[in-house]
């Protein structure tokens, strides 16, 4: 079971979801008429699980902490609108850091994608992964 997901404050980065950069003071409805059970925002990108599994990440990309195996630079937001996480993974719960975002799928498994230059990925290398990566020891 999920619903409608609604985000509010600033957009400049399209991290609203509603296929805009724009700023709303109210809250504003998450396009693309997907049901989430759980979201995770962070300043400049949010995410969430919908209620089949699958996640989404929508706002700003230049480290690839949308996890679509792309990144966007100079301003421009990786995606206004949510972008399914690549890889074929379902996940339970997901939380959106600074410049990488992890998830945890069922059975326990972590994973993480995004900037790893300080080890926030927990996979033991320190480059920025544009997908989602088993964090090592599985958890």
């Amino acid at each position: 079971m999920g619903g409608a997901a609604y985000c509010w404050g600033d957009g400049g980065y399209g991290q609203l979801g509603n296929g805009s950069q724009n700023n709303s003071l109210v809250p504003v409805p998450v396009v693309g008429g997907l049901a989430f059970t759980s979201l995770s925002a962070r300043q400049l990108h949010t995410c969430g699980i919908a209620a089949d599994n699958k996640a989404y990440c929508w706002g700003w990309n230049p480290d690839g902490q949308l996890g679509n195996g792309s990144t966007s630079w100079n301003g421009a937001p990786g995606s206004t609108t949510p972008v399914r996480v690549s890889g074929g993974l379902f996940f339970t719960s997901i939380s959106a850091g600074g410049d990488h975002t992890c998830a945890v799928a069922p059975g326990g498994a972590a994973y993480c994608w995004g900037a790893g230059s300080r080890g926030q990925l927990g996979n033991g290398a320190t480059q920025l992964l544009t997908v989602p990566v088993p964090v090592a020891g599985g958890r």
